[in-house]
């Protein structure tokens, strides 16, 4: 009787503190760690951190998974449940990009799920930003221009950064080392000086290096901002990745419009001539059309500006010939005055051998404003030998032929 009672006085004992670890555990533990991550990058150190678990019971058993936020049924990485006894502490790797991540531990007794907690962790790329927006512009010579180079973002580094100028400009005020604090973005503010008498053009860049090696990474990173003198230069356009020369084929009526260009900081495309639609991008800008139309993006800077500009039609020259065959007069008819007026060159008939038996004196016209009157050109055939022609229409350095009887 006596056994039978100590048994049941333990059983007693060993149900109360299996009730009170069943409840210490699911309301008493806790998950702590930060709440940001730097350095995610493939070419830094681990985007990681280490996270504790506090107030749990030796039977615990923990499973965590990590989620990116834009994606929360999917889990980025995740370990089986173990043991909390094996140790509190759990490094957790995150995806190597920036974002949001969410930790989320779960608590298991018995084999069941009885609580969880999350954390939210921002994933910050600490990376080294260009200056100026990507661009330093000198207009003059002896030219101080302020820069202001913005750092990384809710990081705990502490480094000094290194600037190298383009040869013969000077540096002042370069010699920073900053505390980045979470939730906090340091810019360093310095100036550059041009030399007296720069060149206009593309005078190099400015090199700009996070001594992250003594701030516990692994390498450092360096970013380099162009530097510029003068005002923007444009050397040539394309369109759908063909030289644009002067009149460009476009049967579909949309496509790509880019330009080479330099020093430029804003771009400003406009239809001048024509119907259509615009979507531009920077240097670059998608367009649909019909018929033709003529394009002209205006590139600056704070020194000044440049443009370039594109005619674009969905026949393949840019103009119809009409009648053909034909027996006393040839009609050459322009898309519009503005193509025949800005692009045209030349006009001449040549016969099978070559000869030209016809020319349209285009300096003429133009010199007369013909071109702003009409967009039509005339050509009298009816003293010509009956037979095949040639009609040469020249824009530029480009000639178009086309093939023309005469009854």
């Amino acid at each position: 009787m006596k056994a039978n009672f100590t048994m049941l006085r333990r059983s007693f004992w060993i149900i109360c503190v299996i009730c009170i670890g069943f409840v210490s555990k699911s309301n008493g533990w806790d998950l702590q760690g930060p709440t940001s991550v730097c350095a995610c990058g493939s070419d830094k150190v681990p985007c990681q951190n280490v996270y504790t678990v506090s107030n749990y019971g030796i039977n615990d058993r923990i499973k965590w998974d990590v989620y990116d936020i834009s994606a929360p049924n999917s889990p980025l990485t995740e370990q089986g449940a173990k043991d909390i006894a094996q140790g509190n502490s759990f490094i957790i790797q995150f995806s190597n990009s920036p974002g949001t991540s969410r930790v989320v531990l779960t608590m298991y007794w018995a084999g069941t799920a009885i609580s969880t907690k999350t954390i939210d962790v921002q994933r910050y790329l600490a990376d080294i930003q260009v200056a100026n927006g990507g661009l330093i512009t000198f207009c003059s010579g002896n030219e101080d221009v302020t820069v202001n180079q913005p750092t990384i973002q809710a990081c705990d580094y502490h480094y000094p950064y290194n600037y190298t100028a383009p040869s013969n400009f000077l540096l002042s005020g370069t010699n920073f080392y900053l505390q980045n604090t979470s939730g906090r973005t340091f810019n360093a503010v310095f100036s550059m000086k041009s030399p007296p008498s720069p060149s206009n053009g593309n005078a190099g860049v400015l090199s700009s290096t996070a001594l992250w090696t003594e701030g516990g990474m692994t390498i450092n990173r360096t970013s380099t901002t162009p530097v510029w003198v003068g005002s923007p230069i444009v050397t040539s356009g394309s369109v759908n990745g063909s030289n644009a020369g002067s009149v460009v084929y476009v049967p579909s009526g949309n496509g790509f419009m880019n330009i080479s260009q330099g020093g430029g900081s804003s771009f400003n495309w406009q239809i001048t001539n024509g119907s259509g639609s615009l979507n531009p991008s920077g240097s670059s800008c998608q367009f649909s059309f019909s018929g033709f139309i003529r394009v002209v993006v205006n590139v600056s800077n704070r020194c000044g500006s440049s443009s370039y500009t594109f005619y674009i039609s969905q026949t393949s020259q840019g103009f119809s010939v009409y009648p053909n065959p034909a027996v006393s007069n040839l009609k050459v008819d322009f898309e519009s005055s503005e193509l025949a007026d800005e692009v045209l060159t030349d006009i001449v008939l040549v016969n099978e051998k070559g000869k030209v038996e016809k020319e349209f004196d285009v300096k003429r016209a133009k010199k007369d404003q013909y071109f702003k009157r009409s967009k039509a050109v005339d050509l009298n055939v009816s003293d010509l030998p009956r037979g095949t022609y040639f009609l040469h229409v020249k824009y530029g350095d480009v000639v178009n032929k086309s093939q023309v009887i005469l009854n």
